[in-house]
């Protein structure tokens, strides 16, 4: 069991929030499988994540109607990806969170690099 946490933990530290908009929790308390998608709620909204990206918006839609937990990730670059959670552990989760967050902020990094080299270099700095 401790393995298991370790696990987690190490998914979790990969985390990256800094490449998502809003974050949706949907899910029914007494649903069977509403364990995951609660603990992932706590992760993302504990403080080490917010650091990473303190302009995300959380959202949690808590409703009684049996349906199934899911989790709605809106990218900044307008791209949405939902996770049906009910099958899924929480290091699932956590692992397929990290992939997609990283995998964005890789694609930002190279092009706001690309756009940097292609500025022409000025005379900011530099005295009379």
């Amino acid at each position: 069991m401790k393995a298991k946490g370790v696990a987690v933990n190490f998914f979790i530290k990969k985390i990256n929030l800094k490449p998502l908009k809003t974050i949706k929790f949907s899910f029914d308390p007494y649903h069977n499988g509403v364990r995951s998608i609660r603990e992932m709620m706590c992760i993302v909204n504990s403080p080490k994540m917010i650091d990473t990206n303190q302009s995300i918006v959380t959202k949690v839609d808590i409703k009684s109607d049996r349906s199934n937990p899911e989790m709605k990730l809106d990218f900044a670059d307008g791209q949405t990806v939902i996770f049906k959670t009910e099958h899924l552990s929480t290091m699932i989760i956590a692992q397929k969170l990290a992939k997609l967050c990283q995998e964005r902020l890789e694609t930002v990094t190279v092009g706001e690099s690309a756009i940097f080299a292609s500025a022409k270099p000025g005379k900011i700095g530099k005295k009379k």
